[in-house]
């Protein structure tokens, strides 16, 4: 999982923000909590400030570029 979301990341750098939470941390906890992730890894898009696609599992990189924006 993590090459094809650093991948994504470098193709897109500049035009998409990418972050990755430890949901260990308080922090990171907190906002699993806030955004009701039920099941690690869950990967939230966000567009405009609203969510607008979640997927529960890892995709591939196709689909990270599919959902991008």
């Amino acid at each position: 999982m993590k090459p094809a979301v650093d991948r994504l990341e470098k193709k897109l750098s500049g035009e998409v923000t990418i972050i990755r939470l430890d949901v260990m941390s308080d922090i990171g906890n907190d906002l699993k909590n806030e955004y009701e992730v039920p099941v690690i890894p869950t990967f939230i898009f966000f567009e405009k400030g609203k969510e607008a696609t979640r997927i529960h599992r890892v995709p591939t990189y196709e689909e990270l570029i599919r959902l991008s924006p």
